[in-house]
């Protein structure tokens, strides 16, 4: 058995080669005589197996004599058949004459219906064609053997590579009858007489070249194997055997991809969605046909869960809040949402989801924005209370009211005039903490001792008026 490879420049196709030899006839005349494989069709010359002389082995045939017919030496039958290979050796005493005939062909041959008619005469060795036909000869020289050999025999075009003494000579050299399709006889004889012709190793053989080959494809729905006994609708890799070029057997490997398929696709949105060129707003199964990238058909079915966005509420709360004053600001609250928010202008001092309590600096403008999430992660907008006006209501300052020192470092002392029923000193960080809360008398104070220095925030509220300010602490 023979392998090899053969690399071919194409896409999608690799092929590995197997060749393996069946011996259809063989005789070297080993057993000392030609018979029973041989048959005597008459003639007056003598037919013998002898040990003299032989190219191959201790034995060849030899002719000697002729009685000007052909046909008139020996013949044998074997197998019908179509070899692939056909070799013999023959050589002559004398060149001139004709002698050394080989005639290859079917069961009732002819002279003309024959694959070979080889012969030696006029010192030269002969492939005689039809009428009309090319002849091939080539000159040899007296008591050599030669070594002939048809190769490649090919039955669908009925030619033959012709080689001598392993040398090419003619390619796709075509059979003496083109309608031969089979053989199953050989003869070999002489025509001249007072020559000798001896015949050694003649071999009829059909070697198979079994070709294994891989196709890579990709179809839309479906693929019929080359020899159309399966078609297949799934992706998988596949075998198929067909015949190749000489009648043996190409065994196919094939690696199939198809390319429509069904796809199932889960999308979970919040609010409507656009996908393969659809859009989207309510929870439901959809069922569409899209082409893929490589131009077939693919069938999507969309489980589609449509989660709602938040629409948060507007923000309550004073739009008007005085310099350093705590104020509450809210949104209707959701239940399982949860709320972001963002304060400019103060700093948020508590937080209670959807509300917070906002402290806010100095005079100036501020925001308070807030973006709700709600239970299945949906974001709404975000919703703000623009353009807060932090200033001091002129209504708080009632009264004379004087505090000092300010700064100060231990105590913080306070004197007002009139007659207030309530009034309340309240002191917080910058964080919005409140540290101090108490209900001032008239020339009261505040002991600062126990803080640590830098700048604090503070309230006076007269019989419900504010009073905001700073305090800096040594």
């Amino acid at each position: 058995m023979k392998m090899e490879k053969i690399i071919l420049l194409g896409l999608h196709v690799l092929f590995c080669i197997t060749t393996s030899a069946q011996i259809i006839f063989d005789d070297g005349f080993e057993s000392g005589s030609y018979s029973p494989i041989w048959v005597n069709d008459g003639g007056s010359y003598s037919k013998t197996v002898v040990s003299t002389g032989s190219i191959e082995g201790a034995y060849n045939l030899e002719m000697n004599g002729s009685d000007l017919s052909h046909f008139s030496g020996l013949s044998t039958y074997f197998t019908v058949s179509q070899p692939n290979k056909i070799s013999w050796y023959v050589k002559t005493n004398s060149i001139t004459s004709a002698s050394g005939y080989v005639v290859i062909g079917p069961q009732f041959m002819t002279g003309l219906n024959s694959l070979v008619f080889s012969y030696i005469g006029t010192s030269k060795l002969w492939f005689s064609q039809a009428t009309g036909m090319p002849t091939f000869s080539t000159p040899i020289s007296n008591n050599t053997w030669y070594f002939i050999e048809l190769k490649d025999i090919n039955w669908t075009t009925r030619t033959y590579d012709l080689y001598i003494n392993n040398v090419l000579q003619m390619s796709s050299y075509p059979f003496r009858d083109q309608n031969v399709d089979n053989v199953c006889k050989i003869a070999l004889y002489n025509y001249n007489g007072g020559v000798i012709s001896n015949f050694d190793k003649i071999v009829i053989e059909k070697y198979c070249i079994s070709t294994d080959s891989t196709i890579n494809t990709m179809e839309c729905n479906s693929y019929t194997v080359p020899s159309g006994d399966e078609t297949y609708t799934t992706s998988g890799t596949y075998t198929d055997t067909i015949p190749n070029s000489i009648g043996c057997d190409s065994i196919i490997t094939i690696n199939l991809t198809i390319g429509s398929f069904a796809l199932d696709t889960i999308i979970t949105s919040c609010g409507e969605f656009i996908i393969y060129g659809n859009t989207y707003d309510s929870t439901g199964i959809y069922i569409d046909t899209i082409t893929n990238g490589i131009g077939c058909d693919t069938i999507v079915t969309l489980h589609a869960t449509i989660n709602e966005i938040p629409e948060t509420s507007e923000i309550f709360g004073n739009p008007n809040p005085a310099p350093y004053s705590i104020w509450t600001y809210m949104v209707t609250n959701t239940q399982g949402s949860s709320y972001e928010w963002i304060v400019e202008g103060g700093a948020i001092s508590s937080y209670n989801g959807n509300a917070i309590d906002v402290l806010w600096g100095a005079n100036g403008i501020g925001s308070i924005c807030v973006i709700e999430t709600n239970e299945t992660g949906c974001v709404g907008d975000t919703i703000c209370l623009d353009d807060v006006q932090v200033f001091i209501q002129e209504e708080a300052l009632i009264g004379n009211i004087s505090f000092y020192p300010n700064p100060v470092y231990d105590f913080f002392s306070f004197d007002y005039s009139g007659n207030y029923d309530i009034v309340t000193f309240e002191l917080f960080d910058l964080q919005g903490r409140k540290l101090i809360r108490k209900e001032l008398n008239y020339d009261d104070r505040i002991s600062l001792r126990n803080l640590n220095s830098g700048m604090y925030l503070y309230n006076i509220v007269i019989d419900g008026k504010l009073h905001c300010g700073k305090i800096i602490k040594n």
